[in-house]
């Protein structure tokens, strides 16, 4: 299946207990945002290993560019409801691309008609 993951998803699976989330989107077919990249990767307390870390898992992901469609379906979102610049981002990359968000705040999103969401089972932070 193709999943876009919040960038949530992404530091968590980083965590010494998730080997059940990292099972499973294993399984997947995964995107993640320019959003997810600046978020996590540009985080200033980032260990070496982390990076690594992240780096290593992004390598294996497909890359979802901000293009002009995701602004102006962003741009829509933001003027709906007040939400960050980078849910409305991520959202709409999801939305445009047709794939399901995966994350762990599902009550950032549950707003936002058409955008499947899916929150990892089995994995407790």
């Amino acid at each position: 299946m193709e999943l876009l993951l919040d960038s949530n998803i992404l530091i968590y699976s980083a965590s010494p207990s998730a080997e059940i989330l990292q099972n499973w989107l294993s399984e997947n077919s995964l995107y993640i945002s320019d959003i997810t990249l600046l978020e996590v990767l540009g985080y200033h307390r980032l260990s070496k290993s982390d990076l690594d870390y992240f780096e290593d898992f992004i390598s294996y992901c497909n890359q979802i560019s901000i293009s002009p469609g995701i602004i102006k379906k962003a741009i829509s979102l933001r003027q709906s409801k007040a939400m960050s610049l980078g849910d409305s981002l991520i959202a709409s990359s999801a939305l445009v691309f047709k794939i399901p968000l995966v994350t762990l705040n599902i009550k950032d999103f549950k707003h936002i008609s058409n955008l499947e969401l899916i929150e990892p089972v089995g994995y407790k932070f």
